[in-house]
């Protein structure tokens, strides 16, 4: 009994155990095109689509593009990501899909594949007969076989005439036309000199002088108007992007980039303008200059406009933060300091310090961080703080600025923090996403531990006290090996009702008492192991009483 309940019970905890642990890895990711086969021109939609809780895939191939990211709660969610493909030639593309994605049941990281692969197709050429009677197809003579064949052969001169019957004496049966090194697929060889071919769908012909298994070589046309466009091309520049941005004493936020469009700079209350030089990436763009003199205290914006060759243009901005503060003041010894700098579920880059102005945090997406998941509060509770954010620079980077100011405008103080756009492993977001939750998951597997196994202690302990009970009980009932016959005809007695039940029962305690306790009735055993008993008990003769003789043999001295 005590052995198949402790096997019950830790089947029942290996299954706990067991459930609380499996891990079952359900993050996907899969890639599909909008189609497969295509022509040139077509806008074809390549989709990666995942099930998981944080992604970092890629695609590689004829289209190159990484996909990162994570949930907001570590929970695994469907996210379809997608690009447009556009082919500017015939031909087949191929794009892959690469990278990993990981589960938010148990934060495995599954690594990615797949592929799809599109066949793009020449463009149908327009049809240059002008003859607007609906074409009429004639079968080919009856006399003329064809050996079917499928291969690809190539048109060797400008403007072949495509027809829908190998009879020319037939009016009116030109499909359309087709220029040199164009590809045609051909479906047979007749024995008339043409060939049978597909045509946008349909059964056309050509003749076979037409066509050659060598790809012909580029034309001088094709090759001349190819240098006329390069010539259009090359004609006018469109670089109107800077190789450096130098203003003088002072230090762009972030560090400069042809790519990145927007700064910001710190500047004491002095300050009236910048020395700014931008250097030119193309001598024969240019620049101009605007709104840097009388800075205000506060935000100012400076644009440095770069006009390429052929006219376009692109614009940089520099955020000059103009304080209340001299140039020999230090600003972490008189300016006004914040108490707290925080952003939500954002870990600052240095750790907060209040002598410390500057900091920056890398995310995936810049533009989820929100003025209001910004905590400052200053030092001195009279100091009105201001937050304040820079446009978003091309890339996406911003820069929030935090402005302290007293009430009589005497001192003031500035915090920047810089929101950068980049990939982050999305194993550790997700892991800092997920650490509450996996604390109160491991205390809740502990507390369930703890509860079963003191429910074992208790279910073990009440069985063994009930088994206890039991050999108690049974040897109470049959304390006296030698007694079983007189128990016997008392269980008899007592079922009968007989008048010789109540002396049977005092005859079998007192005997069972001397048995148990001999020294109490001064059972003994003389030097010659003669055993001999009180005059209290002489008057049972329990060598003459057979039910009273020993049945079988017992540890310690008999009668």
């Amino acid at each position: 009994m005590k052995r198949k309940l402790k096997i019950t019970i830790l089947t029942i905890l290996i299954f706990i155990v067991s459930t609380l642990f499996i891990k079952v890895n359900a993050a996907s990711a899969n890639i599909s095109a909008s189609k497969l086969n295509a022509t040139v021109g077509d806008n074809i939609t390549i989709s990666v689509s995942m099930n998981a809780a944080a992604w970092n895939t890629k695609l590689t191939g004829a289209v190159n593009k990484v996909f990162a990211g994570n949930s907001e709660d570590g929970e695994n969610m469907s996210k379809t990501e997608s690009v447009t493909f556009t082919p500017s030639a015939a031909g087949t593309y191929t794009i892959t899909l690469g990278g990993d994605v990981s589960d938010g049941t148990t934060n495995a990281t599954t690594n990615v594949g797949g592929s799809v692969t599109i066949t793009v197709a020449e463009k149908t050429q327009p049809q240059t007969n002008q003859n607007t009677q609906p074409a009429t197809q004639t079968p080919a003579q009856p006399s003329v076989t064809y050996n079917n064949t499928n291969q690809t052969l190539y048109v060797n001169k400008d403007g072949i005439n495509v027809r829908s019957s190998a009879d020319t004496s037939v009016g009116n049966n030109i499909l359309g036309s087709l220029n040199q090194g164009a590809s045609v697929q051909v479906t047979g060889i007749g024995s008339n000199g043409w060939y049978r071919v597909n045509y946008n769908g349909k059964t056309a012909y050509i003749r076979k002088d037409l066509l050659t298994a060598t790809k012909p070589a580029e034309t001088n046309k094709e090759k001349d108007k190819d240098k006329e466009e390069e010539k259009k091309t090359e004609e006018k520049s469109t670089n109107k992007a800077l190789k450096d941005l130098v203003v003088e004493n002072y230090k762009l936020t972030p560090d400069f980039d042809p790519e990145t469009t927007k700064y910001t700079v710190d500047v004491t209350k002095e300050v009236e303008k910048l020395e700014i030089t931008p250097i030119l990436q193309d001598d024969k763009s240019k620049f101009e200059i605007t709104g840097n003199e009388n800075f205000k205290v506060g935000n100012n914006i400076v644009k440095i406009t770069v006009t390429a060759e052929d006219g376009t243009n692109r614009i940089y901005t520099i955020t000059v933060s103009k304080s209340n503060k001299n140039g020999d003041e230090d600003a972490t010894e008189n300016g006004l300091k914040l108490s707290k700098l925080q952003i939500k579920d954002i870990k600052l880059d240095p750790e907060f310090k209040p002598e410390t102005t500057n900091y920056s945090v890398v995310v995936s997406d810049p533009s989820s961080i929100k003025i209001s998941d910004i905590t400052a509060i200053a030092e001195d509770e009279d100091v009105e703080v201001t937050i304040a954010e820079a446009e978003a620079d091309k890339n996406g980077n911003r820069v929030i600025t935090i402005m302290l100011e007293d009430k009589d405008g005497s001192k003031s103080g500035v915090y920047q923090i810089t929101i950068k756009k980049g990939i982050i492993n999305p194993i550790t977001e997700l892991q800092n996403n997920k650490n509450k939750k996996i604390y109160f998951l491991l205390g809740g597997i502990i507390a369930i531990l703890v509860i079963a196994i003191i429910v074992v202690i208790i279910l073990l302990k009440k069985t063994s006290n009930k088994d206890d009970f039991q050999d108690i009980k049974e040897a109470d009932e049959l304390s006296d090996d030698y007694d079983y016959s007189l128990k016997n005809a008392i269980d008899t007695a007592n079922s009968e009702e007989t008048p010789e039940y109540d002396e049977m029962v005092e005859d079998s305690n007192v005997k069972s008492q001397i048995l148990t306790n001999p020294t109490d009735y001064n059972v003994f055993e003389d030097s010659d192991n003669e055993v001999g008993v009180s005059d209290e008990t002489k008057r049972y003769n329990m060598d003459d009483d057979e039910d009273f003789k020993p049945k079988g043999k017992k540890k310690g001295k008999h009668f």
